[in-house]
């Protein structure tokens, strides 16, 4: 190789290592497909629960009306087989206890603070028990979750054509094509040949003279030669 030509290549050697450090060192973060495949309902960021270790109960706060709470907290305790022994409801306040199978006593309290925030107490047991109030909670979580899928309209579900390679179609009601008169001329008639209809003789008219087969007709006389 020629010396003067080295430092050119180790130049281009230099160049090509940097730029694929380069490349290298971005990273490229997938993109989030999330399909509305309707399988499971989209939970959204719970607010931290603690338990208190005075009270022996498990706080939280929901996002959600002290209605819907309500609901899903006497599906959630129907869900575990828990007895509902009693419940207590007004528009702010709202009471559920049951037992269990062990015959321990399950507390829940709910308290409105605004339209769509509720406050959420539970304990069970008289000392309390922190892993089964959790229980209980993220049932309640899952209910509400169900609930609010099942309230939601049906989104548009787009039609899927297998003979266009899987482009979307829009779902269009079916309509008939508009039927094209035909603008073919109509081939024209003959007119019906006209049969000559022969009328009979009145009985004073003469009658044409008939000439026998064979003879010549007779010659009319001409004029004076």
């Amino acid at each position: 190789m020629n010396p003067l030509c080295r430092p050119t290549v180790v130049a281009l050697a230099a160049l090509v290592a940097v730029a694929g450090c380069a490349s290298s060192g971005t990273s490229t973060r997938p993109r989030s497909t999330t399909a509305a495949s309707g399988t499971a309902p989209v939970a959204r960021p719970a607010a931290p629960a603690e338990y208190g270790l005075v009270s022996r109960q498990l706080t939280t706060t929901e996002q959600a009306s002290i209605d819907s709470v309500y609901t899903a907290t006497q599906a959630a305790l129907h869900e575990l087989e828990l007895t509902v022994v009693d419940k207590t409801k007004d528009r702010i306040n709202a009471t559920l206890a049951a037992r269990t199978a062990h015959d321990e006593r399950v507390d829940v309290t709910l308290e409105r603070l605004t339209s769509g925030v509720t406050d959420v107490k539970i304990k069970v047991g008289f000392w309390g028990d922190e892993s089964q109030s959790r229980v209980i909670l993220t049932e309640i979580r899952r209910q509400l979750a169900m609930s609010e899928a099942q309230a939601k309209p049906d989104e548009f579900s787009p039609v899927t054509s297998p003979s266009t390679d899987g482009a979307i179609l829009a779902a269009a009601p079916a309509t008939k094509p508009a039927t094209k008169k035909s603008t073919v001329p109509a081939s024209p008639t003959k007119p019906a040949p006209i049969t000559p209809v022969s009328t009979p003789a009145s009985p004073g008219a003469a009658k044409p003279p008939v000439t026998p087969v064979g003879s010549s007709p007779a010659k009319t006389p001409s004029g004076p030669r």
